[in-house]
This record gives C-alpha cells, sequence and structure tokens, in this order.
C-alpha cells in the first residue's frame, strides 16, 4: 500500500516529552465546555445524526508548553479526533483557551475531570482497535503520539464506508486459522469489518445465501490509505485476506445494491 504521511510543525513532536508547566496568567481565562448527551446505552456520544465514536486523546498526566499543546490541539482535530481530557491548568494559557475554543465550535469535546473520564483509555493502537469493535465507543489514546494520530485517521476513514456505532462483534465469521489475532464485527445489512493487528492472512466465512451479492473489499492501512477491489459471484464464502501491513489494518466488506 503506498505509504501517506502528514506533515507536522516543525519541532511539534520533539517537544512530546517536555515536562515543564503550562504557562500561567494572572487571572483564568474564561472557556464556555458545552454539554456533552450520550445514547441512552452511554456507549456513544449522542449527536444529530445518531450516535457517534467519542475518540481522542486523554493528555490529563501530560504536560507541554502552552504553544506547543495549542498546537497539538489542532492537529488532534485534523486526524479526525473529537475528544481531549486535560488539566484544567492548561486554562490559564490564553493560547491554549483559543485553540480549544476553535476546536470546540467544530464540535471537540474537552473533558477536565480529575476522576471519571468520558473515555476509557488505551495504551496502545491493537489495544485501541479492539475496544472499538468490542463496542466501547468512547475510547482515547493515553498520550499524543505519531501513532495516537495516524490510528485515529485510519479509524475515521473505515467510518467513511462502515460506522463503527452501527457493528457488532462478530469474530464467529473468522477461520479457525487466525495467526494475527484478528477481530471482527459486522453489521444489520450483512456488512462486515475485520482489524488485524500485524502482518498476515485470515480466513472469513462469509454467511451469504445462494444468491450472492457483489461486494467491495477495501483495505485501509494504519496510515488511514485505503484501496478497494469490486468481488463479483461467484466466489467462495470462505474468503482468504492478506495484510501486507506490518503496523495492522482494516479490511471493510460492504455489501453492494445492484
Amino acid at each position: 500500500m503506498r505509504p501517506f504521511s502528514i506533515f507536522l510543525l516543525a519541532g511539534l513532536f520533539g517537544l512530546l516529552h517536555c515536562t515543564r508547566e503550562p504557562a500561567t496568567a494572572d487571572s483564568r481565562s474564561e472557556l464556555t465546555l458545552p454539554a456533552v448527551t450520550f445514547t441512552p446505552d452511554h456507549r456513544y456520544l449522542a449527536a444529530d445524526g445518531g450516535a457517534e465514536l467519542l475518540i481522542g486523546v486523554d493528555a490529563y498526566e501530560e504536560r507541554f508548553p502552552s504553544v506547543a499543546f495549542a498546537q497539538l490541539i489542532e492537529r488532534l482535530q485534523a486526524n479526525g479526533g473529537n475528544y481531549l481530557r486535560i488539566n484544567p491548568l492548561y486554562l490559564d494559557s490564553a493560547e491554549v483557551v483559543q485553540s480549544l475554543a476553535t476546536v470546540i465550535s467544530r464540535g471537540m469535546v474537552v473533558d477536565t475531570a480529575s476522576v471519571a473520564p468520558l473515555a476509557s483509555v488505551s495504551r496502545s493502537v491493537v489495544g485501541f482497535n479492539r475496544k472499538l469493535l468490542a463496542g466501547e465507543g468512547r475510547v482515547a489514546y493515553g498520550n499524543f503520539s505519531q501513532a495516537a494520530l495516524n490510528g485515529l485517521r485510519a479509524v475515521r476513514t473505515v467510518e467513511r464506508h462502515l460506522p463503527l456505532s452501527t457493528v457488532e462483534a462478530r469474530d464467529d465469521i473468522l477461520g479457525g486459522d487466525n495467526p494475527t489475532g484478528a477481530t471482527a464485527a459486522a453489521d444489520a445489512a450483512g456488512n462486515f469489518l475485520i482489524y488485524i493487528p500485524s502482518e498476515g492472512q485470515v480466513t472469513i466465512n462469509l454467511p451469504d445465501s445462494s444468491r450472492q451479492p457483489r461486494r467491495r473489499v477495501t483495505v485501509v492501512g494504519h496510515l488511514g490509505t485505503q484501496r478497494s477491489e469490486i468481488l463479483r459471484p461467484p466466489y467462495s464464502k470462505a474468503l482468504t485476506l492478506l495484510s501486507n501491513e506490518a503496523k495492522g489494518g482494516w479490511m471493510i466488506i460492504e455489501r453492494l445494491v445492484d
């Protein structure tokens, strides 16, 4: 798959492990945090268009210079994140407050709670994606990193084809030989989503009826790049899918309407 890179502001991620406290001001800047509404089962964010994922970064324990942090906030949203947990100390920075106000106006949920955050934390891309396929719709990476931003962008690419709030775990469609530790999900319309955490192959057993539909198979890499092929009948119900992504990727099998 053709690699894709995002260009970060010069020196931005060289500051990721800086331990300086946020800059403070004589008086705390005012910032209004909108109320957040969840679906009745509390699994997803409730939005005008229905249930949505709440995904992003829990940066409560991290410390950055204010200007660098303001830039990271904007990069988070640009890569598909709509959740950010921060220490309220950052609200003493005019630069951070200005960036927060901008991203909040575009739909970002900002969480300043010291306990009981709005999203569960995952420390790895694999753990993050497995939580999503298990039906957890409120998940955050435990720190800012390039891998986290890439992972968020890949999930949003997947959602252009199949919203994760519409799928349920369906590991029963996976073949017995599953060396990559792949996990699967499906929606009610017969579309399937498989996450493969490493390079390798996985067998999918499609529960198609005797009248096979055309299907589109889309591969989404860990950077959010994608490519698709059309699967036309007749084809075997047992499909062996190969991923050459060492850092893992997604496969979407969509049922096409004739």
